[in-house]
């Protein structure tokens, strides 16, 4: 469900997941389901969530899952080793495979393996938005007028639960209140996840996999969860705490149908952990380019595959990309948060050949290309209307919020990538001058951020050998983006 070269892990790199999901429309599923009614009381769960029943053909119970019987402490094998189907599903679903509701063998990897995913309307990480669903949803969904006021009711009121529960995480984390009550809940919980011990939140999405997997009992009533425990409940909750409230307003049969149409909420999914993950140096990537209109058109899914590069391109894959409104880029994953080290990927690091000296100045100029890109992006974030004060505090992900709630149009994102799509392939002049219009400002910023890097890189390094590190894992570790197509028919 992602086109990061990685997965999501915990902690701060769930932020990541953030940019993706404005940045790249196909990120987040085009899904929808329904959720319970807050009335008054929170339906946003203190305590865990059992696991769903999954529909069946009868009414009759299933069975329990069949598979080994996973232990907290067993140490799991690489996800390589297993060819099956569920462990494919588990760690990258595919069409053939439910998201919404995994058969048992998968939910078995899954708990194996400490994999957690989760779902939620895309309007909850928007504070300041109506809490209304996409029109094109509710038209497949056959949502009538009468329940689209009940949806957007019930969809208000558990927002405004939602952001409080997760202020007092935030609060309790030791993080200031009114920076958290001045953001998005996801990204005040990705803030809290930096707070908790090394490794505690890997533990708490294993418990969490495994109690859905109905391998572990859940926490006996009145059991006090650790921070870790909460915040990891509350984000991966919120859809199925969303289908009680709906179901509340609207009955638990219309919540589920609500929220199954499109194979999960419409707006946000994400997955979560991978203990299973073994990452290995990669080895130099494919140069393979287009030589024709339709190999160049299978290249721009294929290098997913490493059929083809993702860095490299030509003048066949740039028109091609251009013609669909289609932009990559790429840029090393400290940037995404303030405090994180700006090194970059160990094993990476070893693999390119960086030696002590080389990586001591990749930090320095790191560090102050990360300063020089925060700095931009705050002034950003004063254009419309936020203080400095909260601006200075605020991770990327929550700058980026501020700017997009500001976007009038999501067409108007879709037009900037067309136009820098067309200016790569020489298809359009570049603008002169940079542009007034703060939200273009800030996606070409963020497109650019493989380039400015290189360049600011090779200052240093010089140009060959800032260009040969960047390429050797064929693009900077650990994010390279490819942005969806606006073709009616994507390739």
């Amino acid at each position: 469900m992602s086109d990061t070269t990685k997965v999501v892990a915990a902690g701060a790199l769930v932020l990541v997941g953030g940019l993706l999901w404005w940045m790249l429309r196909d990120d987040a599923p085009e899904s929808t389901a329904a959720a319970s009614a807050v009335v008054g009381e929170s339906t946003v769960p203190s305590e865990p969530v059992a696991p769903r029943p999954r529909p069946s053909a009868d009414s009759t119970p299933e069975p329990e899952i069949a598979g080994p019987d996973v232990t907290a402490t067993a140490k799991p094998g690489a996800a390589g080793d297993d060819l099956s189907p569920a462990s494919a599903c588990a760690t990258d679903p595919g069409p053939e495979c439910l998201y919404l509701d995994p058969d048992d063998d998968t939910l078995a990897q899954m708990a194996r393996c400490g994999i957690v995913r989760y779902d939620y309307p895309r309007f909850l990480n928007q504070p300041d938005h109506p809490a209304a669903f996409d029109p094109k949803w509710e038209e497949e969904a056959e949502v009538t007028p009468k329940e689209r006021e009940q949806l957007e009711a019930v969809a208000r009121a558990f927002r405004s639960k939602l952001s409080a529960d997760a202020v007092e995480l935030a609060v309790e984390a030791g993080l200031e209140r009114t920076w958290a009550e001045e953001s998005p809940f996801f990204i005040v919980l990705g803030m809290v996840e930096t707070r908790v011990e090394g490794g505690t939140y890997g533990e708490s999405l294993l418990r969490v996999a495994r109690e859905r997997a109905g391998l572990d009992a859940l926490p006996a009533p009145g059991a006090e969860p650790s921070l870790s425990d909460r915040a990891a409940r509350l984000l991966t909750g919120a859809g199925d705490a969303f289908e009680r409230a709906v179901a509340e307003a609207l009955g638990p049969d219309r919540a589920r149908e609500l929220r199954g149409s499109s194979d999960g909420w419409s707006g946000i999914g994400r997955t979560l952990g991978n203990r299973c993950r073994v990452d290995e140096p990669a080895p130099p990537p494919p140069k393979s380019l287009p030589s024709t209109a339709l190999q160049a058109q299978d290249c721009l899914e294929g290098w997913r595959e490493g059929e083809c590069g993702f860095l490299e391109v030509n003048d066949l894959l740039l028109d091609e990309m251009a013609k669909c409104g289609i932009v990559r880029y790429d840029f090393p994953t400290f940037l995404m948060t303030r405090d994180a080290e700006p090194m970059l990927d160990e094993a990476w690091s070893e693999a390119a050949g960086v030696g002590p000296a080389e990586a001591a100045v990749i930090a320095e100029v790191g560090e102050a290309f990360r300063e020089r890109f925060y700095t931009d992006i705050v002034e950003m974030a004063l254009e419309v209307g936020k203080t400095r004060e909260w601006a200075e505090k605020t991770p990327l992900m929550g700058l980026m919020m501020a700017l997009h709630d500001e976007v009038d149009d999501e067409g108007d994102v879709a037009e900037i990538f067309a136009r820098i799509a067309k200016e790569r392939a020489g298809q359009q002049a570049p603008s002169q001058t940079p542009s007034n219009d703060v939200h273009e400002a800030f996606v070409r910023r963020i497109a650019g951020l493989g380039d400015g890097f290189e360049v600011a890189m090779a200052e240093r390094l010089g140009a060959q050998r800032a260009h040969q590190l960047r390429e050797h894992a064929d693009g900077w570790p650990d994010t390279r983006v490819q942005t969806g197509s606006q073709c009616k028919d994507e390739p």
